[in-house]
């Protein structure tokens, strides 16, 4: 399972530009990426499911 798992952790901010966001998924081939709130808390995920929805919209 440790081959399955990043150890890299990729996260985002709540302010940050959801397009740049996209960016940084593609690129590291990222399918589900945090979402900080500021203070060092999870506000949230970020998922492929809901960048489609987004575009889509």
């Amino acid at each position: 399972m440790g081959n399955a798992l990043s150890y890299d952790l990729v996260t985002t901010r709540e302010e940050d530009d959801l397009m740049e966001t996209i960016r940084t998924k593609r690129s590291r081939g990222i399918r589900r990426i945090p979402i900080d709130n500021g203070q060092g808390e999870l506000a949230g995920m970020l998922a492929v499911d809901d960048v489609s929805e987004i575009i889509i919209e």
